[in-house]
């Protein structure tokens, strides 16, 4: 990063919420090998995810409910873009990289003021040169349908190494 940017000053709380793309993989549990520094995606999800839309089903109430979330907010991308996928939403404006296609913001039927505002921010942010290949739509939707929860009879340790994902996405 040449340019640090004030993302909390730049998005209201609720153009925040609409860069999520709902791919739900941020609810799927992670690995940190501290040997090589990477994080390995499992297909184990927390326990509020809704594994067809890709919502939180305790979004409200999610941090006392599962006080291991994630709060991804402006002023924790810094540290949350490393386990994040490279086609989250907010690891890509963070890197100034485009956005997948197949973001809602850009697939949606019809688009309110808000939204079009959001994507000029978007558009004045990003850097075309600095893009990556993304993973597809298809992809994310087949991972997230495939994940498992949790089972409280065993150690969450054993159950997320037998279920890490091979296709490196972080």
């Amino acid at each position: 990063m040449t340019e640090t940017i004030d993302l909390a000053r730049l998005f209201t709380e609720t153009e925040w919420e609409l860069l999520c793309d709902r791919c739900g993989l941020c609810c799927l549990y992670k690995i940190d090998d501290y040997e090589t520094g990477e994080y390995l995606l499992t297909r184990v999800a927390c326990p509020f995810l809704d594994t067809q839309c890709g919502n939180c089903t305790s979004y409200s109430e999610r941090f006392e409910k599962m006080p291991t979330c994630a709060r991804i907010s402006p002023h924790a991308i810094d540290l949350a873009r490393f386990w994040m996928p490279k086609h989250c939403a907010y690891r890509c404006i963070y890197e100034r990289r485009p956005l997948p296609a197949w973001h809602p913001l850009f697939t949606a039927p019809e688009r309110n003021q808000t939204e079009e505002r959001l994507l000029a921010k978007i558009a004045r942010l990003v850097k075309t040169e600095h893009a990556v290949p993304l993973i597809e739509a298809e992809e994310v939707l087949s991972i997230r349908q495939n994940a498992v929860k949790p089972n409280p009879n065993q150690k969450l340790d054993y159950q997320l190494i037998g279920n890490v994902i091979e296709a490196p996405l972080i």
